[in-house]
């Protein structure tokens, strides 16, 4: 070749000029702005705070008609009969925030590669590290700001606390990606699961020890902190500088690690990783909660079953509710999440410091709620995701969204009433605090079934650039189905649990906009739309005639 032709061959782009030009690329395919998208979310949010606003307006009437004293309405503290100071509870905390980091990075990572970018990128030319570099930015900034919010939450629940302790904590959380990316390269990332699971079941252990023992004493939980370096703060006790070099150490030798490691990662292993992030980015994009569970669950383990006879069955009724039943059964984990979704709102409560708020715990409440009740409408998930089956059925779509109203309402109620208890009893409701909650079983029902039956996005309509790539509108607007019903459903319950106590009328109420919530999901079947596999294959078919034609 001689020297014109090798001074006329074009510049080779690094890995930095190909991101900015897939980027580029990406947004030049976008229909709308994010700023657009605001507008579909107005409704919903104005919608929101009237609610809460009318919930605070009636805890505050009642309070005068009653003639009792104000108890702070909205803003009212909790009075738990056996409160958990806040050096335990940070220790809870930090449990809790080591088990759910550590479990993400082994599930999704905790560096990881689409299946288009090891296609496109990983094959080129170019040094790997430079495509790698951007994510593990991404990953030790979240790390820190994760690490730096725990040690907020810890200090403003204390009251005490100082800048150093706060970075400290922010030095731990990035040390904690060290861990996890040192495991990666190593091929050890299934031991991070045990180590998530480990540190989850610490928690409960931890509270169980300070109720019954009255605590682990404070040397013992100094050296086993050592194990741990989220927990170094905890360990080094009231020296924080001793805290602050030990996390500044360990996070300075994971940005040393990721660095080097960055054109080291497995091809295959980056790919599994990046399949799993890309599932778990398409579950939030279309609002599939119940997908996104499946996923961060991990494989199930195929496992021998006994054969059931099912000599119970005998119409195509009891057939429905036989597949409801057997369905629940045979997932362990959703029974396991809805005992973990029942003790929540009740550590809401006996927490002192910072969640010592009554709003925190009708928070925690409602979320938990609604998250159990997802838990028990995954049959009609996967039915809307795939109606021939129903169609098969000799009912009326009517009648079988009411036969698969059934378990939820029974699971509910049974997921409600043991809630309660433990929330009535560390707070001093008591039974009326159970009955309340009981009766707003058939809203959160209702909820339920109206997020597992919401329509299918339509891809065809505007989208949006995110940074997981584009987002329809539509699936966006989605958001409001199903959470709506779930907030209503817990007005009532709010107004009680801020008031302290219950009128009698309340109940009534209670029940009858639960009732009245779950008769507008069932009394009428939803007008029909294509699911996503009807779709999926009317569009596979249609590309298919074009390529016949050509």
């Amino acid at each position: 070749m001689s020297t014109d032709e090798t001074a006329a061959a074009p510049e080779r782009l690094n890995a930095a000029q190909i991101r900015a030009l897939t980027s580029r690329a990406s947004k030049s395919r976008s229909d709308k702005s994010l700023t657009d998208v605001v507008g579909d979310f107005y409704t919903s949010i104005f919608t929101a705070i009237i609610a809460v606003t009318m919930m605070g307006g009636a805890v505050t009437g009642i309070e005068k008609s009653a003639g009792s004293p104000s108890s702070g309405g909205l803003l009212r503290t909790v009075s738990p009969v056996t409160p958990v100071p806040i050096f335990w509870a940070s220790v809870l905390m930090l449990l809790v925030g080591v088990a759910i980091t550590l479990g993400l990075l082994a599930r999704l990572g905790p560096m990881s590669s689409s299946g288009d970018q090891a296609t496109w990128w990983l094959s080129l030319p170019v040094e790997r590290r430079g495509f790698m570099t951007p994510g593990l930015t991404r990953l030790l900034s979240v790390l820190f700001a994760t690490g730096l919010a725990g040690s907020l939450l810890a200090v403003l629940g204390s009251g005490t606390g100082s800048p150093i302790g706060m970075v400290s904590g922010a030095l731990g959380g990035m040390a904690l990606g060290g861990i996890a990316i040192g495991m990666q390269v190593l091929g050890l990332r299934s031991l991070l699961v045990i180590v998530a699971d480990i540190a989850a079941i610490a928690a409960p252990i931890v509270l169980a020890a300070y109720f019954f023992v009255g605590g682990i004493p404070a040397s013992g939980l100094g050296t086993a902190g050592l194990a741990v370096p989220a927990l170094w703060p905890l360990a080094a006790g009231t020296d924080e500088w001793i805290a602050a070099g030990l996390s500044a150490v360990f996070a300075a030798a994971t940005i040393w690690l990721g660095i080097a490691a960055a054109g080291r990662f497995r091809v295959r292993e980056l790919v599994a990783a990046g399949g799993v992030s890309s599932r778990v980015a398409s579950s939030i994009t279309t609002l599939d909660t119940r997908e996104l569970s499946r996923v961060l669950a991990g494989p199930v383990k195929r496992r021998a079953r006994r054969n059931s006879k099912f000599r119970w069955v005998g119409s195509p009724a009891a057939a429905l509710l036989a597949s409801e039943i057997t369905l629940f059964v045979r997932s362990p984990r959703r029974i396991g999440q809805l005992v973990v979704l029942a003790v929540v709102p009740t550590l809401a409560t006996v927490i002192q410091g910072v969640l010592s708020s009554m709003a925190v715990v009708f928070l925690a409440f409602l979320v938990c709620a609604f998250s159990a009740a997802l838990t028990t409408v995954e049959s009609s998930r996967q039915a809307e995701i795939n109606p021939s089956l129903d169609r098969l059925l000799p009912m009326e779509a009517r009648t079988v969204y009411r036969i698969r109203s059934v378990l939820p309402l029974i699971l509910l109620t049974l997921w409600m009433a043991a809630t309660c208890i433990m929330l009535g009893i560390v707070s001093g409701m008591g039974v009326q605090l159970v009955l309340l909650g009981v009766l707003t079983v058939p809203g959160f029902a209702g909820a339920g079934l109206r997020s597992a039956y919401r329509p299918a996005p339509d891809w065809s309509s505007p989208s949006i650039s995110g940074p997981t790539g584009p987002i329809p509108t539509a699936a966006i607007s989605a958001l409001r189905r199903g959470p709506d019903f779930a907030l209503f459903s817990s007005l009532t319950f709010g107004v009680g649990l801020f008031l302290g106590f219950v009128p009698n009328w309340l109940f009534a109420v209670d029940f009858g906009i639960a009732l009245g919530l779950w008769a507008l999901v069932v009394r009428r079947p939803m007008p029909h739309k294509k699911s996503l596999m009807e779709r999926m294959q009317e569009s596979q078919e249609r590309l298919s005639e074009q390529q016949a034609r050509r």
